[in-house]
């Protein structure tokens, strides 16, 4: 049965880093008490559970840079962990398969199919997708490349970035990259605001539905962590510094 509360990661947005890992991890230890042996979902709690307590040593007040860029990232890898965990007895729940996206109009059908509100744009094999809550409220883009082929998906997390800023934009991109699991952090020149891109190769002229809503997902959830830290980084704070908001977020 799908758990209903909304997760912790997501409730505890706001909070010191140090209150939403341990939230998220003691929400974690309690549900690996309450998990049968056999159970499908123990093993990836039990994962999750040996990563984060590897990182969490030395002086949780003051968190380095670069471990705070880990707690994030595991905050937001193991987030939707065990919500579909039986917490009664087991119940069939319907599943449907994958389907395999062969073109861009196959793209465009599993977004009808999923109710994802969309405009899309033939000419540039381009579709700008609707978001919701947690999800920042920029746009979002799909892209469906066949001559290279790949599928690749952007968030823009900050608009209008002036002038004088840019240079420490860039620094923060640089360190953010620098330090991050799944770097694509970028700045678009032209049209002035900092991006999340993910691109996701077609193999065999073909790709699994399911890697491109996990693809989405994964874009959604990175520029949604680092949209405060940059945002500090527009507002006037040294590019240098990025790091020392993420720590802080």
């Amino acid at each position: 049965m799908l758990n209903q509360g909304k997760n912790t990661t997501d409730a505890t947005r706001g909070s010191s880093l140090r209150a939403r890992v341990t939230a998220r991890k003691e929400e974690l230890e309690r549900a690996f008490a309450t998990l049968a042996p056999d159970d499908r979902a123990r093993r990836d709690v039990e994962g999750a559970l040996n990563e984060v307590s590897g990182l969490l040593t030395g002086d949780l007040d003051h968190i380095p840079p670069v471990v705070a860029m880990e707690l994030n990232n595991w905050l937001e890898a193991n987030k939707h962990i065990n919500e579909w965990a039986p917490t009664t007895a087991p119940v069939d729940v319907p599943t449907i398969p994958a389907r395999r996206l062969r073109s861009f109009n196959d793209l465009r059908a599993l977004l009808v199919e999923k109710n994802v509100a969309h405009r899309a744009n033939p000419a540039s094999f381009t579709v700008q997708i609707a978001t919701q809550p947690p999800a920042l409220p920029g746009v979002a883009f799909l892209r469906w490349v066949e001559k290279v082929p790949f599928v690749q998906v952007m968030q823009q997390i900050v608009t209008s970035v002036p002038e004088d800023r840019i240079r420490d934009v860039e620094i923060a991109i640089s360190h953010i990259n620098d330090e991050a699991i799944m770097p694509g952090y970028g700045f678009s020149y032209e049209e002035r605001f900092i991006y999340y891109r993910l691109s996701v190769p077609i193999y065999n002229g073909e790709i699994s539905s399911d890697v491109v809503e996990r693809a989405i997902t994964a874009v959604l959830d990175n520029a949604l962590q680092l949209e405060p830290a940059l945002k500090k980084i527009v507002d006037g704070a040294a590019g240098a510094s990025v790091l020392d908001y993420v720590a802080h977020n």
